[in-house]
């Protein structure tokens, strides 16, 4: 399997975060982001992690140069905008993995499965992870984009594989995977969804350490 190159998305203006920056959020003892930061870093299927920041973003940009992490500072013009400056800038030679900052409870295993599913289907130029629109209900989440797959109505999870030669074109071929993926419905924008995620991901770590 290649080696892939994560993409974390951490420059967005979070407005409705109560005033703090999204990704420096405190999240069962650690700022939001490094939990993601901590699944790439610790996922076999990748090998190399940068995370995006902005100038809407700064106390994240000084956080992560004090950890000595891997940083793209962005002209902070909107998601897709940022993410093909970044690509552009950074030139990786795989396939790019792209997550957010906002999706704390991802783990090494679940990123590894999702670079087999791309490796599974033959390496497209694009991929795009959906779940099921029935963890929306169970998770307290909101979903923005959905799609019928395979008969199963599903949300978009924010989650990409993209091939860097082609990020230059206008419309990128593009397959959706289905994946039962509870944790990938756990999106971070809110006080409240920090609450739900807490809940979760604290309670996760209790019973792991005993």
């Amino acid at each position: 399997m290649n080696k892939y190159v994560a993409i974390v998305m951490a420059g967005g203006r979070a407005t409705r975060m109560g005033g703090i920056e999204k990704a420096l959020a405190p999240l069962c003892g650690k700022a939001m982001v490094e939990w993601i930061l901590d699944a790439a870093e610790n996922c076999a299927a990748i090998g190399s992690c940068y995370t995006v920041t902005s100038s809407y973003t700064p106390e994240t940009t000084a956080f992560l140069k004090s950890k000595k992490k891997n940083i793209m500072v962005t002209k902070g013009n909107g998601y897709v905008e940022d993410m093909k400056e970044a690509i552009k800038s950074i030139r990786p030679e795989h396939t790019v993995m792209m997550l957010s900052c906002d999706m704390p409870l991802l783990t090494a295993d679940m990123l590894g499965a999702l670079a087999a599913a791309y490796e599974k289907n033959n390496a497209p130029p694009a991929m795009s992870l959906y779940i099921p629109s029935s963890l929306l209900h169970s998770r307290h989440a909101v979903g923005a984009y959905f799609a019928n797959i395979g008969g199963t109505e599903a949300f978009a999870a924010g989650i990409n594989l993209i091939r860097p030669e082609y990020i230059s074109d206008a419309e990128i071929p593009d397959i959706r995977i289905l994946l039962n993926l509870p944790a990938a419905a756990i999106n971070v924008n809110t006080e409240e969804d920090l609450l739900l995620a807490a809940k979760i991901l604290c309670e996760s770590e209790k019973q792991n350490s005993g």
